[in-house]
């Protein structure tokens, strides 16, 4: 294993004053998108947050239009008033209401008694003041429907393949229940966020891996219009019912953050770990729609929420026989090796640069690498509390872009 580099002094700060309210703080979109602009910048390449705009503003145009606010579930309301407030966007005078409101707590509308909410919700509906600005907040929200993601993925894909570099997409989403938002199948965020990397072979990696409802429905997309498309999402190779993959809400706050992470990391040095790190494995048996699978790269790795990711992955890889098993949280999960794979017929390449021809060469590289980044994850794990500890990388980095 190679020497580990020594922290930066503004790292060695930050992990110093840590503490779990600080942890668990969270970007807003526009900051990410603001983000991802910036870091774009610094690599020469392309980062689009919710696409490139034109199709979210139909989505908000067509939010306003079937009524708006006054078609806002009560949660709505009060989340996106509870952000302005913490955001100190409104007026002081419509601050101090919104803090009646809460009881007191400027900062808290998580108002527990529906009869209040309810109040409190109408109030805002009917109030000329808040209305639009309470209103803007909640369209400046609204994503893309699964068909919209899909439609940016397809642009993006075939201007990945005439620039010959990879392009990369943020959709930030969440399926809301019982709203006009549901009605119109439009996802409203900040929810979770799937990150996208469209290459110049043409196809559309899914980097983050987590396989729920608004990801599933855009892979579906893809595969009608027949995109070769493959997804990080290990849990599918093992027997656990305990979630392997990158997941928002797991030992650290951020899908939005994690997915910018992995694609800056992706798309830096001019996509090295796409060339070297990162595998794409085909021909697996019964994949079907759920795609190929993205073998991630050991430096990405560092930034994943779960320390679960790195404990398969690395099993897969580094293991000769066709399963394994590894210890997660005290269970013995049963795991399907690359090993196993290939001797299923399964077919290995790099994520750009066509088929592995020295497999020994190239698991060898990989472990090395991961035994690397797990140091340097572990390094960076700050405990919370007993048995809780988070990876401050990603804490660190929801700092930088919350800026």
């Amino acid at each position: 294993m190679s020497d580990l580099k020594p922290l930066s002094a503004d790292k060695k700060k930050f992990l110093s004053k840590s503490n779990e309210q600080q942890l668990g703080l969270r970007v807003p979109v526009e900051k990410l998108r603001g983000a991802a602009n910036r870091v774009s910048a610094k690599l020469g390449s392309q980062i689009l947050v919710n696409g490139d705009g034109n199709r979210v503003s139909q989505s908000q145009a067509a939010w306003r239009g079937a009524g708006g606010i006054a078609n806002a579930s009560n949660s709505d309301i009060l989340d996106a008033a509870g952000r302005l407030a913490d955001e100190d966007k409104l007026e002081a005078i419509f601050a101090e209401q919104l803090s009646q409101a809460a009881g007191g707590s400027r900062k808290n509308l998580s108002i527990s008694n529906p009869a209040k909410r309810q109040e409190y919700a109408a109030a805002i509906r009917n109030h000329p003041l808040l209305r639009p600005i309470v209103e803007n907040e909640i369209a400046e929200r609204i994503g893309l429907t699964p068909s919209q993601a899909a439609d940016e993925l397809q642009d993006l894909s075939a201007r990945a393949q005439n620039e010959g570099r990879p392009l990369a997409f943020i959709n930030v989403t969440k399926l809301d229940k019982g709203n006009i938002l549901s009605a119109q199948g439009v996802n409203k965020g900040a929810g979770h966020s799937d990150a996208y990397i469209a290459l110049p072979n043409g196809r559309v990696l899914n980097v983050v891996g987590y396989d729920m409802a608004s990801n599933a429905l855009v892979r579906n997309e893809l595969m009608d219009r027949k995109i070769p498309y493959a997804s990080m999402n290990l849990t599918t190779f093992t027997d656990s019912a305990v979630p392997i993959h990158p997941q928002a809400g797991g030992e650290t706050p951020g899908c939005g953050v994690l997915g910018l992470s992995h694609v800056k990391e992706y798309l830096k040095d001019g996509g090295r770990q796409l060339k070297q790190g990162s595998l794409v494995i085909t021909g697996l048996p019964g994949a079907g729609r759920n795609g190929d699978l993205m073998f991630p790269s050991p430096e990405v790795l560092r930034y994943s929420q779960t320390s679960r990711v790195g404990i398969v992955a690395d099993a897969m890889m580094r293991e000769t026989a066709d399963h394994a098993t590894v210890n997660i949280g005290g269970k013995v999960v049963a795991v399907q090796t690359l090993t196993g794979m290939l001797r299923a017929g399964a077919k290995v390449e790099f994520a750009i640069g066509g088929m592995v021809q020295d497999m020994a060469a190239a698991r060898e590289a990989w472990c090395s690498g991961m035994s690397t980044a797990m140091a340097e994850r572990d390094r960076m794990s700050v405990a919370v509390k007993p048995g809780q500890n988070l990876n401050g990388y990603l804490a660190y980095m929801t700092q930088r872009y919350r800026r």
